[in-house]
C-alpha cells in the first residue's frame, strides 16, 4: 500500500506533558501527535501549551516531524510552498 505524506501547518488542540502527547488542529482536522515525532534541539524535553503555531507532516492521522513556529504569528501569516511573498497578519 502506497502512503503519501502532506506537509501542513496548525496549532496544538491538546498536549499532556505527562504523557508527551496531544492533538494537532488543522484544516478543520485533528492529527494525533507524540513527543517521538517532534523536532527538538539535543535533548530537550517537547512541550506544548494549547493553540501553539506548529509545522508538520500527517501520514494516517499521525503527525510527524512537528516542529514549533514562532508564536506571534497567526496561521494566515505563514506563507505557503508556492507563495511568492509572505502574507497574513502579525498579531500584537
Amino acid at each position: 500500500m502506497l502512503y503519501i505524506m502532506s506537509s501542513f501547518k496548525g496549532e496544538i488542540e491538546y498536549w499532556c506533558n505527562v504523557k508527551g502527547y496531544g492533538l494537532i488542529k488543522y484544516n478543520n482536522r485533528q492529527a494525533l501527535v507524540h513527543s517521538s515525532n517532534c523536532v527538538r534541539e539535543k535533548d530537550e524535553w517537547i512541550s506544548f501549551n494549547r493553540n501553539d503555531l506548529v509545522s508538520f507532516e500527517v501520514e494516517d492521522n499521525i503527525a510527524t516531524n512537528v516542529k514549533k513556529l514562532a508564536g506571534n504569528i497567526t496561521p494566515d501569516a505563514i506563507p505557503s510552498a508556492n507563495a511568492d511573498t509572505p502574507g497574513g497578519k502579525v498579531s500584537e
